[in-house]
């Protein structure tokens, strides 16, 4: 499969990871392993897999669009001369950034000559944020189950008293903090690709 039909599959599958998680964690939360500890270990695996699609998907567009000279290229042709950067030009030429891949994944709706849909534009920056956004997040989702711990049983709030003047005692959301923080992810991937 050649990549313009391999990445927006892979980033597509690591975008959509973080909303399965997001989902499962709003229907099973609670009852994923005791007081909800599952969710952190669901939440944290759909990120890094994401992370490793995303990893993939660079390999794959480093073989699509290989890094050229660059800008060394560049200030080489130009210290070389007029009559030598015309003996380089099909090397120029070949140094041309690649083309994006551009399509869409999904069609919503179409009124007249308006169309929504959802669709996806890869290039080299995408794939750059694809990888940095994911990896950011899954250290974000390691350090936050040992932050969120004591979210795991019920809290006592010393600084919201009731009426009676005892302290406010509620169940714990180390869950919903999983299932939010997916849904967070899932968002920010989405506005990347």
């Amino acid at each position: 499969m050649d990549a313009q039909h391999l990445l927006p599959i892979l980033l597509g599958v690591a975008w959509l990871l973080p909303l399965a998680s997001f989902a499962a964690i709003v229907f099973f939360g609670p009852r994923m392993g005791k007081h909800g500890v599952g969710a952190a270990y669901l939440a944290t695996a759909a990120i890094a897999a994401g992370f490793v699609l995303s990893a993939v998907s660079l390999f794959v567009w480093l073989g699509y669009a290989p890094l050229t000279g660059g800008a060394h290229h560049e200030t080489a042709l130009a210290a070389a001369g007029a009559a030598d950067h015309a003996a380089h030009g099909s090397e120029h030429a070949a140094a041309t950034p690649a083309k994006p891949i551009c399509g869409e994944y999904y069609s919503l709706a179409q009124f007249g000559a308006l169309r929504m849909s959802v669709g996806y534009y890869v290039d080299g920056l995408t794939v750059a944020m694809f990888c940095m956004v994911t990896l950011i997040a899954t250290c974000i989702h390691i350090y936050s189950y040992g932050y969120m711990h004591e979210e795991l049983h019920d809290v006592t709030d010393p600084l919201a008293p009731l009426a009676d003047g005892k302290p406010l005692v509620r169940k714990g959301r180390f869950p919903r903090f999983f299932q939010y923080l997916s849904l967070f992810c899932f968002s920010m991937l989405g506005l990347v690709l």
